[in-house]
């Protein structure tokens, strides 16, 4: 049996059109061309009958957040409890055998308040893992082919579904938008990137894979920091090319997590013959913690061994670095604390600059809205408005936009925000420049 570690295969330029994705798979001959199908006659109006088991009761697993519920409705009720002694016990209730209907989650356990983006990006999460685990539930999704998807019957309330005609259908809609991704080939890295959370470039972890072959060495090679994760599979275009007959085609996945102790885990794609990390059988779909000096296999009595060295020594080093200089700003802040224009990260003598009145945020989910941040920013000072910069392509967001405050004084506070986390994205905040690039913007006022 042999295995070969391809450089560079295996990556992705930027996410092309659905049409042109498909023709290329198709040529490349990794998946067959579609038989034509006529499109249903009608919108899919409720989740019942055939599209059953895309209803959030029905029984399927669904993993968030490293623990496994018995279907979609478990797992959300899970993400938003909350947070201390009893959500965690609610957790471990939901999780365990004895779990509560899925019908009754509704009413034994009411939403707390959580922002509208939040509950979508959770919802948009279980979903992912729900088609990724499920693949017969995944192929019914596709089967609905462009029919709208209405989540409607009597149990449903009008935030995720409709009554009459009354409601937003934030299910529906969902369950549309991943019909697509799924269709256009990206579930994979679409489940990926809410599956694992990224590393800043500065922290990520230098991880170099040896291949023994009978103790002795095949290849060693270094992983790239920029890339989010690794495939392992038969196919051509994986970075690490399988050839033992037990073999999947899609074998697994090693990705960067800073979950993750080591910042590294093995998914294994509920391959044939499996996974192992040091001589343990790795659970389909579920990320293994990988350390240092572990040793990966794949397939059933391959002679080959990928061993695992972990190097987070630049790391430390930078954490260092960072902590010293946190630390040399709050000694300069205690001796400035008297000047009330230096709390806002100027110079002494400086003062605010009164014309410096906005801020520019970056890195904002797309579905990000006007009073998602609003809400975030309020906290500093009134905001006046926020003009969101738009693709001059698709006229869609970017997840960029310049929010104006009533005072410069505001506007300095706000950039504390720069780096903190929003719905699972690192934010990039300062102050904006007097002059703003021409873009096309779409402004809400207050």
């Amino acid at each position: 049996p042999t295995s070969t570690a391809r450089p560079g295969a295996g990556r992705r330029g930027a996410e092309p059109a659905q049409a042109r994705a498909e023709a290329r798979r198709r040529q490349a001959g990794r998946v067959a061309p579609m038989a034509k199908r006529s499109l249903p006659s009608k919108d899919v109006l409720g989740l019942v009958g055939k599209w059953a088991e895309l209803h959030p009761w029905a029984p399927a697993p669904v993993l968030y957040q490293r623990v496994l519920y018995p279907s979609l409705e478990h797992a959300y009720t899970a993400a938003v409890a909350g947070s201390g002694p009893a959500a965690d016990e609610l957790r471990a209730k939901l999780a365990g055998s004895s779990a509560p209907a899925a019908a009754q989650l509704r009413q034994l356990y009411p939403t707390q308040h959580v922002p509208v983006t939040e509950r979508v990006a959770i919802m948009r999460t279980c979903l992912r893992d729900k088609l990724m685990r499920n693949a017969h539930i995944k192929q019914t999704l596709l089967e609905t082919e462009e029919a709208a998807i209405v989540h409607a019957d009597n149990a449903c309330d009008d935030f995720w579904g409709q009554k009459g005609s009354v409601g937003s259908n934030h299910l529906g809609k969902l369950l549309e938008a991943l019909r697509a991704e799924v269709a256009s080939g990206r579930q994979v890295s679409m489940w990926m990137s809410s599956t694992c959370k990224p590393f800043p470039l500065d922290a990520v972890p230098r991880v170099t894979l040896t291949v023994r072959r009978k103790g002795e060495i095949i290849e060693t090679r270094t992983l790239d920091a920029l890339r989010p994760f690794y495939t392992i599979g038969k196919f051509e275009s994986s970075d690490f090319v399988l050839a033992h007959p037990s073999s999947s085609r899609k074998h697994a996945l090693l990705a960067f997590d800073r979950d993750a102790p080591a910042g590294l885990v093995l998914i294994d794609l509920a391959s044939k013959a499996g996974s192992t990390v040091d001589g343990v059988s790795v659970r389909a779909l579920e990320p293994r913690d990988v350390s240092s000096g572990a040793e990966l296999a794949f397939g059933q009595g391959s002679s080959r061994m990928y061993c695992v060295e972990i190097d987070q020594s630049h790391v430390i080093r930078a954490l260092e670095e960072k902590s010293k200089r946190l630390g040399t700003e709050i000694a300069t802040m205690e001796k400035l604390v008297d000047n009330e224009s230096a709390l806002f990260g100027l110079a002494p003598g400086k003062g605010v600059d009164p014309e410096k009145v906005s801020v520019f945020v970056a890195n904002l989910p797309f579905e990000a809205e006007e009073e998602d941040v609003k809400d975030l920013l309020e906290a500093y000072g009134p905001v006046k408005r926020v003009n969101f910069l738009l693709d001059k392509t698709t006229n869609k967001p970017r997840g960029i936009c310049f929010v104006d405050f009533e005072s410069a004084e505001h506007a300095h506070a706000a950039v504390a925000l720069n780096g903190e986390e929003f719905l699972g994205r690192s934010l990039r905040v300062e102050l904006a420049g007097n002059k703003r690039d021409a873009q096309p913007t779409r402004r809400f006022a207050q």
